[in-house]
């Protein structure tokens, strides 16, 4: 019998993270079948020995040479034994039943191809985790530094549905993939990551690929984690990661087109449709 699902975490030098976030990943307050498996980064922190030695349950990867998320996912994704995969960033903290949460949503929802949890910052306020598709032009205006005054602008607030409920069970456009759970038979249907992207914008170009086959991407609010986000990539305009976060923006606009990346309330009448063959 397949397992309930498998989690798959990347480590670039994340040991102090995982360290703390695998007793929960492992504990018994999951009581879904998992399997677990981490990717070492080539990381120079001893990610694999450390994990080996101390958490002998968890499947470790080791690179031999630093690749980008999309790709390390992919290795894990290929090794996959559970009827879902979660990606979990190694900085997720689960609170307990989280997961179990997810998978039985998913075995509710059988249109469902991925869905994502209620992320919270590390002070508890919410982390806008759940979003609409962007556009190019409001990526410019935040690409140039300028989110925060970006506040009260109604288009950007829109995409971050930061004037929503976020107690809501509903579908949305896509959800970050620092803790993501999708379908095996959506994987088969829509293949895996776009391993074309170094960094960002795998997760968005997964959730649109998605909705074009006939998937549905839920935000289950019923599901709590807490995450670190660092976001280096607004860190500062020159920075190494703001220019990754610009190529792969680039990359899925162009990739994508204007064309199809409408807002789900404009894709409700559609709901229910056969998915393609």
């Amino acid at each position: 019998m397949p397992l309930d699902v498998t989690l798959i975490m990347v480590s670039h030098e994340h040991w102090a993270d995982l360290r703390v976030s695998l007793p929960r990943v492992l504990g018994p307050a999951e009581r879904c079948s998992r399997q677990v498996i981490v990717v070492d980064n080539a990381c120079d922190d001893g990610t694999a020995d450390h994990v080996g030695r101390e958490f002998p349950a968890v499947e470790v990867i080791r690179n031999r040479r630093r690749m980008g998320f999309a790709a390390n996912c992919n290795q894990a994704i290929a090794r996959a034994a559970g009827r879902h995969v979660l990606l979990l960033n190694p900085d997720v903290r689960c609170e307990p039943g989280s997961i179990e949460t997810l998978v039985r949503f998913m075995d509710a929802h059988p249109e469902a191809g991925a869905a994502g949890p209620k992320l919270l910052n590390m002070d508890g306020t919410l982390q806008w985790s759940c979003r609409r598709f962007s556009t190019p032009f409001l990526f410019a205006l935040r690409g140039l530094g300028l989110e925060r005054r970006l506040e009260g602008y109604a288009p950007q607030r829109r995409v971050l549905m930061q004037d929503w409920d976020h107690a809501e069970l509903r579908d949305v456009d896509w959800v970050l993939g620092a803790a993501l759970i999708v379908r095996r038979e959506t994987i088969e249907d829509v293949g895996p990551l776009d391993a074309g992207y170094y960094l960002y914008c795998e997760d968005q170009d997964w959730c649109y690929r998605m909705w074009t086959r006939g998937w549905t991407v839920y935000y289950v609010p019923d599901s709590v984690m807490t995450h670190a986000h660092r976001r280096a990539s607004s860190l500062s305009l020159f920075s190494r990661y703001k220019w990754i976060h610009m190529v792969s923006k680039l990359r899925m606009f162009l990739k994508q087109g204007p064309s199809g990346r409408r807002p789900v309330a404009e894709r409700h009448p559609a709901r229910g449709a056969e998915r393609p063959a």
